[in-house]
């Protein structure tokens, strides 16, 4: 098998404290702080040139078990693109960013960079990785090589970043069709990117919550990342749908919505009572509902997608000026290279 290594590019420790070390290596050994995530006690540097080397540091008690054993090897897009047929062939099973079978590689936004991932025999987790061109796109956790490919087509511009959850799983509903549409219709300045990882989370257990399984981590990135937050749910029961309030119990404690501007965008004029308790919410966990933001666009079960509903002139307008208002309450927002 050609080799498809070309260096190491990171390594990972554990800590006891993490701000302490952060100081420690910032301050005093000077190396530049890339990223970090206070969720899962994680703090990342870059070694040298930015994206050449990287030294992740894990709080002992969030992350030792995560990454014991990690050894990432740097190679070139190409080799990383091709590397799950190339290892299948070669009897190793390649792996997503969550240990399970793939056949392409993930993204990991925020650096961005491509990565594939294997186990050598003694259970040590090794990966494949490669920085990519693209802008930064945290707002997308980690996804697939197809999603990254079709994403980076309409990436962000550097305006407002509005991050789009439908609370509904049903693949034909009015809700998904109408945040997709938001994308399609958002005015100048407005990036919208559309969260599809809703139904990747598990039920909200407290016990676990300061641990949380990797499509938590991947939600509160998102809400980190974007600078105000567009939600579409539809009723059930009289109530908010399992799915938006299960995917809201994760951020109760960790805060990622605390004073985040938020547009509540209902699709159907009959669902009044999960509204109004979706907006009770928000309120109680302290994001900030955008009343003129937050209206009734009334599709009421009439079967358009996306491309209908942005392709009708009135719908169209109520979205883009829902958008606007959104903006309009939003900060502006700092970006730091």
């Amino acid at each position: 098998m050609t080799a498809m290594t070309d260096h190491l590019f990171e390594a990972h420790l554990t800590v006891r404290e993490l701000d302490l070390s952060i100081e420690f290596y910032r301050d005093r050994l000077g190396l530049e702080l890339a990223h970090r995530e206070p969720g899962r006690g994680a703090a990342f540097f870059w070694v040298g040139a930015r994206g050449r080397s990287m030294l992740g540091l894990w709080t002992a008690a969030s992350g030792a078990e995560r990454v014991t054993g990690h050894v990432a090897f740097a190679a070139d897009v190409d080799a990383v693109v091709t590397a799950p047929d190339r290892l299948a062939r070669s009897g190793i099973a390649p792996l997503d960013f969550d240990g399970r079978t793939t056949t392409e590689p993930v993204v990991i936004g925020w650096m961005p960079a491509a990565s594939v991932y294997f186990l050598d025999p003694d259970g040590h987790m090794l990966e494949l990785i490669a920085m990519l061109d693209d802008p930064p796109r945290p707002d997308l956790g980690v996804v697939r090589w197809s999603e990254w490919t079709r994403s980076t087509m309409t990436a962000p511009t550097g305006g407002v970043r509005v991050l789009a959850i439908s609370g509904s799983l049903r693949a034909a509903s009015s809700n998904t069709a109408l945040v997709h549409a938001a994308a399609r219709v958002a005015p100048a300045g407005v990036d919208v990117s559309i969260y599809r990882g809703l139904g990747d989370m598990p039920a909200f257990n407290p016990d676990v919550e300061d641990r949380p399984l990797p499509a938590v981590r991947r939600f509160r990135a998102a809400l980190r990342a974007c600078d105000a937050v567009l939600i579409s749910s539809p009723e059930y029961a009289h109530g908010v749908s399992g799915a938006m309030k299960n995917a809201l119990d994760w951020v109760v404690g960790s805060g990622e919505l605390i004073d985040k501007p938020v547009a509540l965008v209902n699709a159907s004029s009959r669902a009044t009572r999960a509204h109004a308790s979706l907006k009770d919410t928000l309120t109680t966990m302290s994001a900030r509902v955008v009343d003129e933001a937050s209206i009734v666009i009334p599709l009421d079960g009439g079967g358009r997608d996306a491309d209908a509903i942005a392709g009708d002139a009135w719908l169209s307008a109520l979205l883009r000026d829902a958008l606007a208002a959104l903006t309009r309450n939003t900060p502006p927002p700092v970006r730091h290279s």
